[in-house]
C-alpha cells in the first residue's frame, strides 16, 4: 500500500540555496539588512549578528533545502526570492530571518530526502483519509456474549480439577 500511495513522489525537487541571518527582534533585523543594503558583507554580519549558532560560523548557509523542510514562513520567503537577492525581515517563531538566496533549481533529492518525501506523502494521504472517514461502531454483539461463567468462576473450577 505504502509503494502505491507514494509511486508519484518525485525524485528530484525543486530546491533553493540560502544563507540567513537569524535576530532576536526587528530593530535588530532592520539594522542588519540596511547594513547589507550599503554592502556590508553577509557572512561577517551572520558572525557579529546571528543567534543560529549551527550556521553563523559558515556566513549564515543553510545549504540546499526542498519544500516543506523549513518552517513555512522562513520558506516562502527564500522560495520567492531571485538568486542574489536578500529579502525584507522575515518573522517565525525562531525569531526574525534575513534571507539571501545563492541558488535555485531542480535538484536529484538523496536517499533519505526521497524516503522523507514518500515518508510525508504517505502521512498526507492517511491523514487524508482519517479525516473523511465514517467510523460506525455496532457494539449490538455485547449483548449476545454471554457472561456465565464468569473469568473468576471459570478459574476456580479449573483450579479445582475434575
Amino acid at each position: 500500500m505504502y509503494d502505491l500511495i507514494t509511486q508519484e513522489v518525485p525524485r528530484a525537487q525543486e530546491m533553493v540555496w540560502a544563507r540567513h541571518i537569524l535576530v532576536a527582534d526587528k530593530h535588530t533585523a532592520e539594522l542588519v539588512r540596511n547594513l547589507l543594503a550599503v554592502g556590508q558583507d553577509f557572512g561577517k554580519l551572520a558572525a557579529e549578528y546571528s543567534t543560529d549558532n549551527g550556521t553563523k560560523e559558515k556566513g549564515g548557509d543553510l545549504g540546499w533545502f526542498r519544500r516543506g523542510v523549513m518552517v513555512p514562513e522562513f520558506e516562502e520567503a527564500a522560495f520567492d526570492l531571485s538568486i542574489g537577492e536578500i529579502s525584507q525581515p522575515v518573522e517565525s517563531a525562531f525569531g526574525w530571518h534575513i534571507i539571501q538566496v545563492l541558488g535555485h533549481e531542480l535538484r536529484p533529492l538523496t536517499a533519505e530526502e526521497y524516503n522523507q518525501a514518500r515518508d510525508q506523502r504517505f502521512q498526507e494521504w492517511l491523514n487524508e483519509q482519517r479525516a473523511n472517514a465514517t467510523i460506525l461502531i455496532h457494539d449490538y454483539w455485547l449483548d449476545l456474549v454471554p457472561t456465565r461463567p464468569t473469568l473468576e468462576e471459570a478459574l476456580d473450577k479449573l483450579l479445582a480439577g475434575p
